[in-house]
């Protein structure tokens, strides 16, 4: 990212000046990636897609999430047969993270993709699928208004997260847990309508210069997010459960 002197951050990779103080710059690389290519390598390799669209540090954070859940899982699993209890704690904190995580890097590699190829990308700062995940994911819940721009509010919902996760652990109230997890569906969900907004409102103001494709985007992301909620649902009765915090 780069800032140019009047202010504007644009993709220096995708533009060669900034598309706003230059309007006749091409927002549309001359080699631009495949969204099924990028979908498939997604699919295959952690962060594949995003490493083909040309996002390194994407990629790079995608993998490390997706391997840390991973690992997760499977020591839970080796350390279920000795201690059920913390064998099961490991396998559904690799779920929580693995889950989210990979559902995006899907939806994110096949919609990046469009994005560049239709000049769109150039265009915005932020991206709103990125701001709903840090909201949705609890050791970064709040970052999403942060990197939205909305500072303060991020910051105070990251603290109150905070507090608020180590209370019901440690109180064993399920009512509680269950309820930071929708707040934190909903906070995901309002962080990336913010900063989709944003974009929109960016794209708008150069219409005429952005190239129109065809995309099934809309629905690629559409499944990804409907199989986010359900797993968060999921997550909510389980925590509702008696199982999930037994009684001392």
């Amino acid at each position: 990212m780069r800032v140019c002197p009047e202010g504007h951050a644009f993709e220096e990779r995708l533009v060669s000046a900034c598309p706003f103080c230059h309007p006749d710059t091409p927002l549309v690389p001359d080699r631009h990636p495949r969204p099924s290519v990028s979908l498939l390598l997604s699919f295959l390799i952690f962060g594949g897609g995003q490493f083909y669209n040309g996002r390194k540090t994407r990629g790079i954070l995608t993998f490390l999430g997706l391997a840390a859940g991973a690992f997760s899982i499977w020591y839970g699993i080796v350390e279920f047969a000795g201690n059920q209890e913390g064998g099961t704690g490991l396998i559904l904190a690799g779920l929580v993270l693995f889950v989210p995580v990979w559902l995006f890097s899907l939806a994110d590699a096949y919609e990046d993709a469009v994005e560049i190829g239709s000049g769109i990308a150039a265009l915005t700062e932020r991206n709103p699928r990125v701001a709903g995940l840090l909201n949705l994911l609890p050791r970064t819940w709040g970052f999403g208004y942060i990197y939205a721009g909305e500072v303060r509010t991020g910051v105070l919902l990251f603290a109150a997260g905070f507090v608020l996760t180590i209370w019901a652990t440690r109180s064993g109230l399920p009512i509680l847990a269950s309820f930071l997890t929708l707040v934190q569906l909903a906070t995901a969900g309002h962080a990336y309508v913010l900063t989709r907004r944003a974009r929109t409102l960016a794209a708008s103001k150069h219409r005429a210069r952005l190239r129109e494709i065809p995309s099934r985007g809309p629905w690629v992301f559409g499944i990804a997010a409907g199989l986010i909620v359900l797993f968060e649902i999921g997550l909510v009765a389980l925590q509702a459960s008696p199982a999930f915090f037994p009684a001392n």
